[in-house]
């Protein structure tokens, strides 16, 4: 019984460090571009940054990219590669 407690242990852990990430994609978000983006409009794959929203927010988050990657960096740089 050990063995399957520390196993579900990890993906525990996993599942919060997505909600952290997920917190630190909005946070950064909401500093620089001054929108609130839900979290279940955030998916992170592949080191890469996935936002569903309108296509006016969508430009103005293309738009400071840039900002928000440096931003985003500060939180854990080798995590965040690209915002799609």
């Amino acid at each position: 019984m050990k063995n399957l407690s520390s196993f579900l242990e990890k993906f525990k852990s996993f599942l919060l460090s997505d909600k952290n990430l997920k917190d630190a994609v909005s946070g950064v978000v909401v500093s620089v571009v001054g929108v609130v983006i839900d979290h279940k409009n955030i998916d992170i794959k592949n080191n890469k940054i996935y936002i569903k929203t309108s296509p006016i927010i969508k430009s103005q988050i293309f738009i400071n990219k840039a900002k928000i990657l440096s931003e985003l960096k500060k939180v854990n740089p080798a995590i965040f590669l690209d915002i799609q």
